[in-house]
C-alpha cells in the first residue's frame, strides 16, 4: 500500500472497528434524512453498536471472499480517518488480497459472533421505504461482473483533504489492472467525487422523506468508472 502526506492507508484489522465505526456513521451523520431510519437514537449509539458488529462483518462473515476494505490513518494521532470497502466479482475473488482482512484466531470466532448478535441494529420502517427504490436503482444498472465501490466515509472533520480520492484510487488501480469496470451508489457529495474521477452516471433517483420527517430531496446516483482495456 501507498502513503500520501500525513496519511497512511492499509488494510483493515479486527482491532479498527471502534475506528472504523466511527468513520462510517459520523461520515454521514449531518444528512437529516439518514438519521431518520435510527429514530432518536443518538451518534455515539450508533457507532458503538456498529462497532459490535464490524470485527465478523470484517473477517468471518461469508462474504469476506470477495470483500476488500482499506482504511486511512492519521499518521501523526493514529486515527482512523477514512474507510472503504469494496466488494469483487467471482473472476477476481484471489487477487488484491493485501486488501482482504486477515481472518483472527480460531478461539476468537465464537466471542466475535456473540458480540455481532448484541449489537442493536434496529431501525425504522423509514429504512424500507427509502431502500426499495434505491435497490430497484441497483438492480437495475449494477453488473455483476463490475467491482462493487460500497462503501467510500471519511471523518467530517477530515473531508476535503484528499482521503476520499486516495481510497478511490486504490480501487481504481484494481480495475484497471484487470479491465473490470466499477459500480457504486452514491449520494450528491459523492457523485461529485465519482464524476471528478470519471465516473458516469447511469440513473439517479430523488425520494420525497418530507412525510417522515426529511426534506423533498433525497437523491442517489448509480454511476459506473469504466476501466482501461489492456
Amino acid at each position: 500500500m501507498t502513503s500520501q502526506l500525513q496519511f497512511d492507508i492499509s488494510v483493515c484489522t479486527v482491532a479498527d472497528a471502534q475506528g472504523i465505526g466511527r468513520v462510517n456513521m459520523s461520515a454521514f451523520w449531518d444528512d437529516v434524512n439518514w438519521q431518520l431510519v435510527w429514530a432518536t437514537k443518538t451518534l455515539d449509539y450508533v457507532v458503538q453498536q456498529n462497532a459490535k458488529r464490524l470485527p465478523h462483518s470484517l473477517a468471518l462473515a461469508s462474504s469476506r471472499i470477495h470483500q476488500r476494505h482499506l482504511k486511512v490513518v492519521d499518521s501523526a494521532t493514529g486515527i482512523v480517518v477514512g474507510y472503504g470497502r469494496f466488494i469483487l466479482p467471482e473472476q477476481l475473488k484471489n487477487e488484491w488480497l493485501d486488501a482482504q482482512v486477515p481472518e483472527p484466531p480460531a478461539e476468537d470466532k465464537d466471542k466475535l459472533l456473540e458480540l455481532y448478535n448484541s449489537a442493536d441494529w434496529s431501525m425504522t420502517h423509514v429504512a424500507d421505504d427509502v431502500d426499495a427504490p434505491v435497490t430497484e436503482l441497483k438492480h437495475k444498472h449494477f453488473r455483476t461482473e463490475n467491482i462493487v465501490l460500497d462503501r467510500l466515509a471519511v471523518l467530517p472533520e477530515y473531508q476535503r483533504r484528499g482521503i476520499g480520492k486516495l481510497l478511490l484510487s486504490q480501487v481504481v488501480e484494481v480495475a484497471d489492472q484487470f479491465g473490470v469496470d466499477i459500480s457504486v451508489l452514491g449520494k450528491p457529495k459523492g457523485t461529485s467525487l465519482y464524476s471528478k474521477h470519471g465516473f458516469k452516471i447511469l440513473g439517479t433517483i430523488t425520494q420525497n422523506l418530507a412525510q417522515f420527517g426529511g426534506t423533498d430531496n433525497y437523491t442517489w446516483s448509480v454511476l459506473e468508472y469504466e476501466a482501461k482495456k489492456n
